[in-house]
């Protein structure tokens, strides 16, 4: 098999070692880390932090979760170890810490930008911090939320107008459960309603994702499809997408995580 990167700033995306307080439904990662619980693993997952940082193929880091920001101290040890751009995942949960968390993000070079959850027709079972918090961030912030199957418009218009700024990009994620190749690419009505009401901008896209741009009054709007896997596969050619690292430091190149290739690992690693 050959393997190929499928995207320019090919990312490495790596789970923490630590769980949310969560059960969102729409979370791919949550059995992952109820099945994993026994085998966290933060020096496997700083040593291969440590072998990838010499790969110039991978262009920057994601930290998702769980909630990368619930445990600074391990945080720090993780971004410490990096020697590429990192963007962290979260749903910047209500903390005692949080101003001391807040300031880490502003003063850390290595941070390139902050992926904020909040969502139009679903609360966190944890509680997230207030908006003044999420705008006292200085570094780009994109504000990402699941769409409900309907649509409230009015919902939609005051959701982007509270969170929406030249340095908030919203980003209107579609249930990855419910999308497949077939509908991967195909213009809907989400698609209709964001052109109607603001200036369509244009598309950046891989094999497995879909993102099509909108510029509104306030902000650009993301309208985003993807697939629940990121590698694809033609002929003897595999494209890869994502480079997944799982909380017990393990490597992956796709999101169900059943088997380590042991061809594919020994590309990445060298």
């Amino acid at each position: 098999m050959r393997y190929i990167s499928g995207r320019g700033n090919l990312a490495c995306t790596i789970f923490v070692p630590w769980d949310c307080n969560n059960n969102c439904p729409f979370c791919t990662s949550k059995p992952m880390y109820k099945e994993m619980k026994e085998r966290f693993n933060l020096e496997e997952i700083i040593n291969k932090i440590y072998t990838l940082n010499h790969n110039h193929i991978i262009r920057e880091y994601v930290l998702t979760g769980g909630e990368p920001l619930s445990n600074l101290e391990n945080l720090k040890r993780i971004v410490d170890a990096m020697e590429k751009v990192v963007y962290i995942n979260t749903t910047l949960p209500k903390m005692d810490n949080i101003d001391e968390v807040i300031e880490y993000i502003n003063n850390e070079p290595k941070i390139g930008g902050i992926n904020i959850s909040r969502h139009l027709n679903y609360q966190f079972d944890s509680p997230t911090s207030t908006d003044d918090k999420l705008m006292s961030i200085t570094k780009p912030i994109r504000i990402n939320t699941v769409l409900p199957k309907k649509l409230d418009v009015a919902k939609l218009f005051k959701f982007i107008n509270q969170y929406g700024s030249e340095q908030r990009l919203i980003n209107l994620r579609e249930d990855y459960r419910y999308i497949d190749t077939t509908t991967l690419k195909d213009r809907n009505e989400t698609d209709d309603l964001l052109a109607n009401y603001f200036d369509y901008v244009g598309t950046n896209t891989c094999m497995v994702c879909n993102s099509e741009f909108f510029q509104a009054p306030n902000c650009l709007v993301c309208y985003h499809r993807g697939l629940q896997y990121s590698s694809y596969q033609l002929k003897d050619k595999c494209y890869i997408n994502d480079i997944l690292i799982t909380p017990n430091g393990k490597i992956y190149q796709d999101w169900d995580f059943t088997k380590e290739n042991e061809e594919f690992i020994k590309w990445i690693l060298n």
